[in-house]
């Protein structure tokens, strides 16, 4: 019988609030690498960084009783790549300056409009006897 559900998002999920999972209910390593061995083989494409990362760390932890004392062991962790950013401590921002109507700050404000009203006010009095 097969999952109704995603084994690969559930378990991507469960990697990314580990930490907020009280101990009583935090899966154990074994059913942790079961579920990693699902997600191979349900997914066709690459695991996750953070999905391997895990399988990486739950895996050096489950062999840490068969290494010697004074032996050590290396784990690999992949990383994302981080997005390039600007120096923004170059120089002073212009951009509301040189083109205000683009910029959200500069649309609120540039963008409002007053109208006055009519001079003549036309007013309805009604007498109530």
């Amino acid at each position: 019988m097969t999952c109704p559900w995603s084994i690969y998002d559930e378990l991507t999920h469960y990697i990314r609030k580990h930490e907020h999972v009280s101990s009583a209910c935090r899966l154990t390593h074994e059913e942790e690498m079961l579920l990693m061995q699902l997600c191979d083989s349900e997914m066709r494409e690459k695991l996750s960084v953070e999905v391997m990362n895990r399988k990486a760390f739950v895996s050096g932890v489950s062999h840490l009783a068969e290494i010697p004392k004074e032996s050590s062991i290396t784990v690999k962790f992949g990383a994302k790549n981080m997005p390039k950013y600007e120096d923004f401590d170059s120089g002073p921002d212009q951009t509301i300056l040189l083109d205000p109507k683009n910029t959200n700050f500069g649309s609120k404000i540039f963008g409002a409009a007053y109208s006055r009203p009519d001079t003549v006010c036309t007013c309805l009095l009604l007498h109530v006897v």
